[in-house]
């Protein structure tokens, strides 16, 4: 079968890629709008519309991001790029419930979602998780997504906790929303 032009483009833009950057910074690209989550470290400058703090008292440096628009460390409605951003406090940090290009997405530490357990009411497609504490699977399993992509000092141990073996990281992954798995597939990065 044969795509048209028009379809070929329209299942281009049904996609997110998401990649490291150093340490616990990575950066989500969707069709309008590139995001950076916890920019820090000592690596090379990115470009980004809007940099996202999960933890805004952390150590953290905006000068490794450049052209950036808005900034986002705190509950609230934010968009860009047509990406819509929805924060949520949660003790000393914030969850977001991210939606772009047709795709839902979950963004979160561990150690945040471990005192949400009663009020995580989503159903993203894709949760990504910087997993900085122990990761419950029972909070993994109340999200439902299609695709967990773990990053951050214990994403090992998250793997292993949702039990997956032989999960080899990875810089950089591409979900596809017309390609999203059945059941639940797990990414490492780093």
């Amino acid at each position: 079968m044969l795509l048209s032009r028009k379809d070929c483009y329209d299942r281009m833009l049904d996609t997110v890629d998401v990649n490291i950057l150093e340490g616990s910074s990575i950066r989500i690209r969707f069709r309008h709008a590139a995001l950076v989550i916890d920019p820090g470290g000592q690596g090379s400058k990115t470009s980004a519309d809007a940099v996202v703090f999960l933890d805004p008292s952390g150590n953290l440096d905006l000068s490794r991001v450049t052209d950036y628009r808005l900034i986002v460390k705190g509950a609230g409605e934010y968009e860009v790029g047509g990406v819509k951003i929805e924060g949520v406090r949660s003790n000393a940090g914030f969850i977001y419930n991210i939606i772009g290009d047709g795709l839902s997405v979950f963004l979160g530490k561990t150690q945040e979602l471990s005192k949400l357990k009663e009020e995580v009411s989503t159903s993203p497609q894709v949760a990504i998780l910087n997993v900085d504490s122990q990761l419950e699977p029972s909070i993994i399993t109340k999200l439902e997504p299609k695709v967990s992509i773990l990053y951050g000092s214990s994403k090992e141990d998250g793997v292993r906790a949702l039990g997956k073996e032989n999960i080899i990281p990875t810089k950089k992954t591409t979900i596809l929303k017309d390609k999203l798995p059945l059941e639940m597939e797990v990414v490492m990065l780093g």
